[in-house]
């Protein structure tokens, strides 16, 4: 009885210690995490099918996410093939997922995308880099170039080392870029003499690629004794190429700033042309000590700008207010304020009313700053006010440009009016044989005037007087004869 009573106690607690195990293996199983990785598609057309494969599984969509699980932290590889003409960036990779996490997909047409990462100056025997180059020792000198574009790049960099503005020695290393990829290309170079030599590298590639830099290449000259010299524009553009000569190195830039290392010392420099532009500063000098140095270039648009200016003139005097039928000197003045020379012609118009007094187009060649004059006769038969309009217009590839316009109004007034009087005085004297007359004549002329009617004379009245005595004395006479006749 005992015995059976201890066998039965026995399998009990057996079975009791594998149903915990059980229980605990259970348990752990269930514990294991689910992660999400979503794949975040942008740059395709709204609607389009693109697709992943994860780890071997493969789904597709037309939102803009596709969400994969994985059960528990692992390495997890994917792909993404391109859609039409569309590349997605990346397109492929491995990942550890130990947690959900999301991957941006950025699809876009193929495209190159070249950037100059650094300066590469490596000493030949020994591979180390190094910033201070001696004469005699060969090196490998070059840039390191990455694609950030979608697509491989054939690409060529002309590589040239100058001294003083001239050509030292130039190499064209040839490479293939993939997408994402860097890539040294150099060449070897051993200088012969000291000096601060410039290094001008152009990437290129196809479609029309084109990236340039420039780089100071110090040799047997410390870096710590050199400064910056810095040319800073305004005035262009945002992304016009300039350029600047410094002591017969020439840099160019599509940026505001061109910079140049030198040592201590004063150095010339030149900034050239841009199309369309003027510097105000063409040449300069400037001078290092001991500091870098900043030097202001400022751009002007070319712009020919005539402007005219007017007087009238009569006798050689200015005038403003005119008269009738007196002919004056209308003088135009043309002067060029602009800062380039130019060609055009500038239009005068005079009229009173709807009556064209002047209407004349005067052609001119003009350099900055000068000027020229036309002279214009004209007279007025009205009173009515004269108005003078002077245009000034530019002569361009694309046409004639107006530039400039003034007008000047004058009062006009009738001429004054002459007078015209007449006198004669007349005196006549005798004296035994000897007969005088003296006769004395002033004559003026004026219009619209009344003549008097002439008044008799003393003379005229004597004679008169006589006459009536006379004829008195005869009537008396004649009518004494009848009284006496008729007694």
């Amino acid at each position: 009885m005992r015995q059976i009573l201890g066998s039965t106690l026995l399998i009990l607690l057996l079975g009791s210690f594998i149903g915990l195990i059980a229980g605990s293996i259970g348990t752990g199983a269930s514990t294991t995490q689910t992660y999400n990785v979503t794949f975040m598609e942008h740059g395709l057309p709204s609607g389009t099918m693109w697709s992943v494969t994860f780890n071997g599984q493969t789904k597709n969509s037309t939102s803009n996410e596709i969400v994969f699980q994985v059960q528990g932290a692992s390495y997890s590889s994917f792909s993404i093939p391109n859609v039409g003409n569309y590349i997605p960036t990346p397109s492929n990779g491995q990942v550890f997922v130990n947690s959900s996490l999301s991957i941006n997909v950025t699809f876009a047409l193929p495209f190159v995308k070249l950037v100059i990462v650094k300066l590469v100056v490596l000493q030949q025997s020994t591979g180390a880099s190094v910033t201070e180059l001696q004469p005699g020792t060969s090196y490998v000198v070059g840039v390191e170039v990455q694609n950030q574009g979608n697509v491989n790049a054939l690409t060529e960099v002309n590589e040239t080392v100058l001294y003083n503005g001239k050509v030292v020695t130039s190499d064209v290393p040839i490479a293939s870029i993939a997408p994402g990829a860097s890539e040294t290309l150099s060449f070897i170079w051993t200088p012969s003499t000291a000096g601060i030599y410039t290094f001008l590298v152009n990437v290129k590639a196809n479609p029309n690629i084109s990236v340039s830099e420039t780089y100071p290449l110090y040799v047997g000259v410390s870096p710590v004794n050199v400064y910056n010299v810095s040319f800073v524009q305004t005035g262009l553009p945002a992304g016009t190429q300039w350029s600047v000569t410094l002591n017969g190195t020439t840099k160019s830039s599509t940026s505001n700033m061109i910079t140049f290392q030198v040592p201590a010392g004063t150095y010339t420099y030149s900034v050239q042309n841009v199309t369309g532009y003027l510097s105000k500063d063409v040449t300069g000098e400037v001078t290092v000590k001991n500091s870098s140095v900043t030097v202001q270039i400022t751009f002007l648009p070319l712009v020919f700008k005539p402007v005219a200016t007017l007087l009238v003139s009569y006798n050689g005097q200015e005038v403003t207010q005119l008269q009738t039928n007196i002919t004056y000197d209308l003088i135009v003045t043309v002067k060029n304020e602009g800062n380039t020379s130019g060609q055009g012609y500038v239009l005068v118009i005079a009229s009173q009313g709807s009556t064209t007094v002047l209407n004349k187009a005067l052609n001119y060649t003009l350099k900055p700053g000068q000027a020229e004059n036309f002279t214009l006769l004209f007279n007025l038969n009205s009173t009515q006010p004269l108005s003078i309009k002077v245009s000034t217009y530019s002569l361009t590839p694309k046409g004639e440009v107006p530039v400039y316009n003034s007008s000047s109004q004058f009062t006009v007034v009738q001429q004054p009016t002459t007078t015209k009087t007449t006198t004669t005085n007349t005196s006549t004297s005798t004296t035994n044989t000897t007969k005088t007359t003296t006769t004395n004549t002033s004559t003026s002329t004026t219009t619209n005037t009344t003549t008097p009617s002439p008044k008799p004379s003393s003379g005229s009245s004597n004679t008169l007087l006589i006459v009536g005595i006379v004829v008195v004395v005869v009537v008396i006479i004649a009518v004494a004869v009848i009284f006496l006749k008729r007694k």
